[in-house]
């Protein structure tokens, strides 16, 4: 990440309910980064409810997929992408918005809508 310290951690989230519609968003994401240079230095792709999905990069940015849900609080980010077709309202302004706000460094955005 431009401007940040070399071995500062960028805090990214998927929030998604549907794990299979996070793994395809977080491999956009993968080749996003790649085509752009950018270099995956750890990647774990699971469908488990145990295992989280998370993909490390080279620009500091670690990307994680979490299910929205009450247990979601208190998950700070600084990026996010919500799926704008499993995530309800509430969820969006009671689990996501609260723990992002002050700590983002850009508005959440939104996909698969």
């Amino acid at each position: 990440m431009q401007g940040a310290c070399s071995n500062q951690i960028v805090k990214c989230i998927i929030y998604t309910s549907d794990i299979e519609v996070g793994i395809n968003k977080l491999l956009e994401i993968e080749n996003e980064k790649n085509e752009s240079g950018i270099e995956t230095v750890f990647k774990r792709i699971s469908k488990s409810d145990y295992i989280r999905s998370e993909i490390r990069f080279s620009d500091g940015e670690e990307w994680i997929i979490i299910n929205p849900n009450a247990g979601a609080r208190g998950y700070r980010w600084r990026k996010a992408w919500i799926d704008a077709n499993n995530t309800t309202i509430s969820q969006l302004y009671l689990n996501i918005v609260p723990y992002g706000s002050g700590y983002q460094w850009e508005d959440y955005k939104l996909f698969n809508l």
